[in-house]
């Protein structure tokens, strides 16, 4: 897609890749920034015109869209409300790309007041409209359905937030499936973030998870800032920790209480399904021709992929699989479901 830029600083620093090596050194030691890795020639660049790839992809109904730079979470906001049909929705920053940070164009004043690198790096007051626009024509051709965009969205504004602690937390991953030993087991991680101004972190370095089913843990975590050059941040004691869950769904919740006795917390549904187990249907059509096919038990459906694997050397995708095999051929299938969990089965004819 094309995206007509309007900041003439950002164009530079394009254009100054090609730059000799020396002298980009010479210009970052200059000015703290370094020029943009990326072409200056078409369709890349033509003139102000910036040229940039998106693409959109699913597995089941879990989406992927290419950001071609640093998005601001009002673009996540709108693919989301305007997505219809899928289980999540996530943004690969800086994926086929990196122009630079963009939004939508009722958020320019706001970066433009603030005067942080969010504004000098900006490609365009209208890009994160372009891309909103760009990704839900894409949604809509692999199957989901997508609303109108019309800015500006309608949010909330936490007036007094940067007065506040907060925290975030992650799993990895957010839905899963059993193993052998009836459960799965999920990775755990919490985010710190300080009020603005402050160096305060939880209270004896720990933040407290309960993790739904009775049981809980006191962990690390990572401490970020909301102010540049602010000192301390990075991992502070073991961030990660690993939780075995049976089948079900739950919601897990981190809190602390930081050192000014300003409470934070953080809510995160989780899934684990029932493990999965695959049988295989084989079904002689004529003569050595037999039509094979899978029995799919547990796991998150649908299931993604069937490949096939024979005594021959020979293999296939798909399901069904229609072949002539000798009688007392071993075969063998590999299902892989929603979550990514794959589950094997082999048989002899």
């Amino acid at each position: 897609m094309q995206i007509p830029a309007t900041n003439g600083a950002l164009l530079a620093l394009n254009h100054a890749w090609s730059l000799p090596d020396p002298q980009k050194e010479q210009e970052a030691q200059a000015s703290g920034i370094y020029p943009i890795d990326r072409a200056d020639t078409p369709p890349y660049l033509s003139g102000n015109v910036l040229g940039t790839w998106l693409s959109a992809l699913r597995i089941g109904r879990t989406l992927y869209t290419s950001m071609p730079g640093e998005p601001f979470p009002e673009v996540s906001h709108s693919l989301r409300l305007h997505t219809r049909g899928a289980w999540s929705v996530t943004l690969l920053s800086k994926g086929q790309d990196d122009l630079g940070y963009f939004y939508p164009s009722w958020v320019y004043p706001f970066t433009a007041a603030y005067g942080s690198d969010h504004h000098i790096f900006n490609v365009a007051p209208q890009a994160g409209d372009q891309f909103i626009e760009g990704q839900l024509g894409l949604i809509g051709k692999i199957g989901f359905t997508t609303t109108t965009y019309t800015p500006p969205e309608q949010k909330t504004t936490e007036f007094g937030r940067d007065a506040q602690p907060g925290i975030e937390a992650l799993a990895a991953p957010l839905a899963a499936d059993a193993g052998r030993g009836g459960r799965a087991k999920l990775v755990f991680e919490a985010i710190y973030t300080p009020p603005k101004g402050s160096s305060s972190r939880p209270e004896g370095d720990r933040v407290h998870w309960r993790f739904g089913d009775g049981t809980g843990a006191a962990t690390g975590f990572l401490d970020t800032g909301q102010d540049y050059g602010q000192g301390g941040l990075g991992p502070v004691g073991k961030v990660r920790t690993a939780h075995g869950l049976r089948p079900g769904r739950y919601t897990a919740v981190v809190s602390a209480v930081n050192t000014d006795g300003q409470p934070a917390s953080w809510r995160l549904p989780v899934s684990v399904f029932p493990r999965l187990r695959v049988r295989i249907v084989a079904r002689r059509l004529h003569g050595s021709v037999y039509r094979l096919t899978t029995k799919v038990r547990g796991g998150r459906p649908p299931a993604l992929a069937w490949r096939w694997r024979f005594g021959d050397g020979g293999h296939a995708d798909g399901r069904p699989v229609v072949r002539r095999l000798a009688s007392g051929a071993r075969i063998s299938v590999t299902v892989v479901d929603s979550t990514g969990t794959l589950a094997r089965a082999s048989r002899a004819l």
